[in-house]
């Protein structure tokens, strides 16, 4: 006999049915879906109340999965300490690395690097406004020749130590108010992607997947690596909801790791209003200033074990766009 589920906050009156395989089946849902929302049966079927988007899954979708995952790191400075970096190492693959400019000074960015080159992390730049005292996260207007000059004297500093270190900086990543200005005025973004490959024409940049920084960095066939988030609301348009709104961040490391497991399986996201909005990714970010970062990464390992997903960096495309509908 079919039974349906029997609770969660899926939206819209219809039920639709999902029967994927198995034992497939099994350790995709849980990794995906909270316990109380699904009841098993004798024929491994399962009915979902309302879903908002019914996964598909295919043969292509059961070969073996690989994500990356990065984390904001190195922000502490002086007597500050931001994160919690030792903790959130073990369960990463890539890590954004401060420049100084909204969190980090030279010797916990060396100690970052260093710590990064003995667990085998990638390496990233993560520059940003020049906004100590407000993390980063403000929004400040700079004439874009300034702006350009300002990206490209963090990315060489965190480059030089990089290398100075044994290591290679692999990738750039905007921080902050500057990582969400620049994917999608083209000001901005033309600074960002003008001070990165003035240093390195092969130099990956990291940016939000779906964004008009994502598609410039498509047109002049520039390595660049569409990345989503895990610990953060999406909206319909596929951007982060401001932080200024109370459900910006998803409140625990079970919500995180259910997000993440979407960006992978189903290549999206459940947005704020309960519909489905296609995400496709090659890294997924857990913040390292989130106060449960260490809890929400090992929710996340955890959930990809049961999964079958594999973290490593992945290699960034030249062209990466799709059509959001």
């Amino acid at each position: 006999m079919e039974q349906t589920c029997c609770g969660g906050n899926h939206r819209g009156g219809k039920k639709a049915l999902f029967r994927p395989h198995g034992a497939f089946f099994r350790s995709y849902s849980a990794a995906i879906l909270p316990q109380k929302d699904f009841v098993w049966t004798k024929n491994d079927s399962f009915t979902l109340l309302a879903a908002p988007r019914v996964p598909s899954l295919t043969p292509e979708s059961m070969l073996p999965m690989e994500i990356d995952i990065n984390c904001d790191l190195g922000e502490s400075y002086g007597h500050f300490q931001i994160g919690a970096d030792g903790q959130v190492f073990p369960y990463i693959s890539s890590c954004n690395i401060a420049c100084g400019f909204h969190g980090g000074d030279p010797l916990h960015i060396e100690r970052t690097i260093e710590r990064a080159l003995s667990q085998g992390v990638r390496i990233g730049a993560h520059p940003s406004y020049p906004d100590l005292g407000g993390f980063g996260r403000r929004y400040m207007q700079i004439p874009q020749d300034e702006l350009r000059a300002l990206i490209k004297y963090q990315v060489a500093a965190l480059k030089g130590m990089a290398e100075s270190a044994g290591g290679t900086l692999a990738y750039v990543k905007a921080h902050g108010a500057l990582y969400n200005r620049a994917a999608d005025d083209p000001a901005e973004a033309r600074a960002l992607l003008d001070a990165v490959w003035e240093i390195d024409p092969e130099l990956a940049l990291m940016g939000l997947a779906g964004s008009l920084l994502e598609q410039m960095a498509s047109e002049e066939k520039r390595p660049f690596i569409p990345e989503g988030f895990a610990d953060r609301r999406y909206s319909e348009t596929g951007r982060l909801l401001p932080r200024t709104r109370p459900d910006a961040l998803l409140s625990t490391p079970e919500e995180a790791a259910v997000q993440a497991c979407r960006l992978v399986l189903e290549k999206g996201v459940v947005c704020d209003t309960g519909a489905f909005v296609a995400v496709r990714v090659q890294s997924i970010c857990v913040h390292g200033d989130h106060p449960a970062a260490p809890q929400v990464l090992q929710a996340i390992d955890a959930a990809f074990l049961r999964a079958g997903i594999q973290k490593k960096p992945i290699e960034p495309k030249n062209t990466f766009i799709y059509d959001r509908a």
